[in-house]
C-alpha cells in the first residue's frame, strides 16, 4: 500500500481526458509541437497522518502533509496508448525544493511567449 496520495495532475483531467497542457518528448534538437503526443504531471503527497516507523508517538504539530511533493512524469507509450511514468520518470521534494520549483515557474511565466501574442 502507498503512502502517497495522487492529488493534482497537469495534462490530464478526473476522467483521464488529455488536454496537451503537457506534451511527450523525446529530444532536446526539436521543436515541441502541439500535435505531440499527451503527457501527464502527476503530484502527489504524503497525508500528515502517515508516520515513519518509529515515530507514532512521537508528539507533533497536526500538519496536514508531510514534507514531501512526488513528481510523476507520464510520457506517451505507444504500446499502451496512453501516457505511462518510465522508471527514473519520479522525484520527490522537500518543502524547499517544492518553493524553488513555485518561484522558478513563476519566474519562466513573467518571461511571457511570442504565443501570447497570436490570441
Amino acid at each position: 500500500m502507498s503512502v502517497w496520495v495522487s492529488a493534482w495532475s497537469v495534462g490530464c483531467d478526473d476522467d483521464q481526458h488529455y488536454s496537451r497542457d503537457a506534451l511527450s518528448y523525446e529530444h532536446s534538437g526539436i521543436f515541441p509541437s502541439p500535435s505531440d503526443k499527451p503527457a501527464e504531471i502527476i503530484l502527489a503527497y504524503i497525508p500528515g497522518f502517515v508516520r515513519r516507523t518509529g515515530t507514532e508517538n512521537v508528539e507533533h504539530d497536526d500538519f496536514p502533509s508531510a514534507p514531501y511533493l512526488r513528481l510523476d512524469i507520464a510520457s506517451w507509450i505507444e504500446d499502451h496508448g496512453r501516457p505511462m511514468v518510465r522508471p527514473g520518470a519520479t522525484v520527490v521534494l522537500t518543502r524547499a525544493g517544492a518553493e524553488q520549483l513555485r518561484d522558478r515557474l513563476a519566474r519562466w511565466l513573467e518571461l511571457g511567449s511570442y504565443a501570447e501574442d497570436r490570441r
